[in-house]
């Protein structure tokens, strides 16, 4: 809704100015809520990109007979930080639900894996 400015006269509707402020408020924090929100779901998809990357590289060095142990070690620790991601968000959300207990547990077990994985080089 968008309001023009009015003299007050027997047009000025107190309560339609009220209305258009408040809806324009709204816009206001929706817009920042959507920039936000776009921001860290850019921000997932890379940490999935990234892993998937750096696993298809350890699958072709494995292929290649090379030794893919770096590139396996890169993409668990891309997968360890979206996992947290998601599991910092879920908590977020909705602490005691069962979706944060669950992305929670896989966080923990990714970042175990990134570990092992880091170890293992």
């Amino acid at each position: 809704m968008h309001f023009e400015a009015l003299v007050p006269d027997e047009d000025f509707d107190p309560a339609a100015q009220h209305d258009a402020v408040t809806a324009s408020a709204d816009a206001a924090i929706q817009t920042y809520t959507a920039a936000e929100a776009s921001e860290l779901a850019d921000s997932a998809i890379t940490m999935v990109r990234d892993a998937q990357r750096e696993a298809n590289e350890a699958s072709r060095q494995a292929e290649d007979g090379e030794d893919p142990r770096d590139a396996h070690a890169a993409a668990a620790k891309h997968h360890a930080a979206a996992a947290a991601r998601h599991a910092e968000e879920a908590e977020a959300a909705a602490p005691a639900s069962r979706e944060a207990q669950e992305a929670r547990a896989e966080a923990d077990s990714a970042a175990a894996r990134a570990e092992d994985a880091a170890a293992a080089r």
